[in-house]
């Protein structure tokens, strides 16, 4: 794997794009799984130059090469790469990918909030992921420098589907290009809606270790915005929990933070104001 670095001006700030390709990625094949000589609902995926098992799916799964996948986004000519990594010893694939024209490349969804727009391809071998397009970015923190992973949305299709072309990836990109367009009402209407801070954790981040939930608490007041909460969860996913997860682990971090955006339209995440009856007595 080559690694090369380039500098990118985002939003009056001085970013540093890590640009890494893949340039072995070991192809597998498919072995049905038989007992006692009869043939079974399952299959293995071997790969081909160790004969390393892999996993085993149901007979219906159907196989996408990474190397395939790989090598077809490599080639379409409005995207490059910025990073790939094979992961769980070889079962799932994740690339990430950018606007070639860098004035694409940036979006404002809030005010003085700029985003480094970013795409994920993902691919597994044990179903763990589907064929998907994820919309992802980089929040450009300007006030201190930080960045942070951005509101994200998912195009997906299983691999149990009759037909799994990559010509349908290229219709998932553009619609999860344009998913930024959703996340910009979304985080206008997170930075305008109140919540209690104590509810909305214990109801959309029950899955986070306490530790973590003690740093997030820390970073907003008892009531503040669905904005301001979830700000503080992705810097504290990206800065404190980040440098000790795997890659995998830490992508579904990363979807979990972005739980708290469901509280803006959740009636038990309101604030209680003083004085008035408890939300199960009043109207």
């Amino acid at each position: 794997m080559e690694t090369e670095t380039r500098e990118n001006i985002k939003a009056g700030m001085k970013q540093e794009l890590v640009v890494k390709e893949i340039k072995n990625i070991p192809e597998v094949e498919e072995i049905p799984i038989k007992v006692y000589e009869k043939d079974t609902k399952y299959k293995a995926i071997v790969q081909k130059e160790n004969k390393k098992t892999l996993s085993v799916v149901g007979i219906n799964y159907q196989l996408k090469q990474h190397k395939e996948i790989y090598e077809y986004i490599s080639k379409l000519k409005d995207y490059q790469i910025c990073y790939a990594e094979v992961f769980k010893n070889g079962k799932i694939l994740m690339i990430e990918m950018i606007k070639k024209d860098e004035k694409e490349q940036k979006h404002e969804l809030l005010p003085g909030d700029f985003y480094l727009r970013k795409l994920r391809i993902f691919n597994s071998y044990d179903e763990s992921y589907a064929l998907s397009v994820q919309a992802y970015g980089l929040r450009l923190v300007c006030k201190n420098g930080m960045v942070a992973p951005g509101y994200t949305t998912r195009f997906k299709k299983v691999h149990t589907f009759k037909n799994i072309n990559l010509e349908d990836l290229e219709k998932y990109i553009e619609l999860a290009d344009n998913a930024w367009k959703e996340s910009e009402q979304v985080l206008q209407k997170a930075n305008i809606t109140k919540i209690d801070v104590d509810t909305t954790i214990v109801k959309y981040l029950k899955y986070f270790p306490k530790k973590y939930i003690d740093l997030i608490r820390g970073k907003v007041k008892t009531v503040d915005t669905v904005y301001n909460l979830w700000n503080a969860v992705t810097n504290v996913v990206t800065y404190n929990m980040a440098p000790r997860l795997r890659t995998n682990t830490l992508v579904e971090y990363q979807r979990l933070a972005n739980k708290v955006i469901q509280s803006i339209n959740d009636p038990e995440c309101e604030p209680v104001m003083k004085g008035s009856k408890p939300k199960s007595e009043g109207k």
